[in-house]
């Protein structure tokens, strides 16, 4: 059944994910300007303002997770995007963890 309805899930996918950058915005400024915890020197801009510039950072976020594979079905010999990265010769920021295998794991990736 989730085949069957592979585009309404990603769909889901993007508004979900759209909708908690919002949120994240949001708790961003109130945390910013509001909370105490960073002193704010020159004035709080309006959150009117502020808020305008989800349409510069939606496009930017979903260009990132569609560009980064989030949306993409693992599937066998389909041309990803580290092949298009291998291509181009691209610089590429490796980040990893610091659980067990983590060494292995980034080793890995490097010779891959």
């Amino acid at each position: 059944m989730l085949k069957e309805r592979k585009q309404l899930v990603e769909v889901f996918f993007v508004i979900f994910d759209l909708f908690f950058i919002a949120v994240a915005w949001v708790l961003a400024y109130y945390l910013r300007f509001y909370s105490g915890i960073i002193p704010v020197d020159k004035g709080i801009p309006p959150f009117s303002q502020y808020f305008w510039f989800l349409i510069i950072v939606f496009p930017i976020w979903f260009l990132a997770y569609k560009l980064g594979g989030l949306y993409v079905p693992l599937i066998r010999d389909i041309f990803y995007i580290y092949d298009l990265i291998k291509l181009f010769n691209l610089p590429v920021v490796l980040v990893c963890g610091t659980k067990v295998g983590a060494i292995n794991h980034t080793m890995l990736t490097l010779n891959a």
